[in-house]
């Protein structure tokens, strides 16, 4: 494998160069997975004039790329009749986060369950529409389970 005058790989002399030809951001995320593209895209919605996006694959995607487990989170319903997403039913806002707590065998930070088990669809209506679509995911889970 050819390296470059600096001792490194061609895709890294290439990565310092652009890098080198980026002077100022407002905002610069470290990691293309999910998380980072979110922050990213928060950011500029928000107003920075300019993001800088680094990862170290040279792509985005991250690890939630590879990961085949999904994204933990009770899925808001359709639309409601006035136009905005319905809340998703009480009852499976609760057993989800029972089964959070559960599955953490006592590990589990209450609040964090808290806000996963209510906000999670939130997050994953936000990623569905700036990231992915979640259109084809499918329920798995005991939380969603018809039967004890």
């Amino acid at each position: 494998m050819a390296t470059s005058a600096a001792g490194g790989t061609p895709a890294a002399a290439a990565a310092a160069t652009a890098a080198a030809a980026v002077t100022r951001a407002s905002v610069v995320v470290v990691g293309g997975g999910l998380a980072g593209l979110a922050a990213a895209l928060s950011a500029a919605a928000s107003g920075a004039a300019r993001v800088l996006l680094l990862d170290k694959a040279g792509g985005v995607g991250g690890n939630s790329a590879k990961a085949s487990s999904g994204v933990s989170a009770v899925p808001l319903p359709a639309a409601g009749a006035a136009g905005g997403a319905a809340d998703p039913p009480p009852d499976a806002v609760h057993l989800f986060r029972d089964d959070l707590m559960r599955s953490g065998r006592g590990r589990s930070a209450v609040h964090l369950a808290d806000a996963l088990a209510s906000q999670g669809g939130d997050a994953l209506a936000w990623l569905e529409a700036y990231v992915w679509s979640c259109h084809g995911l499918r329920a798995v889970g005991r939380h969603l389970s018809s039967g004890a």
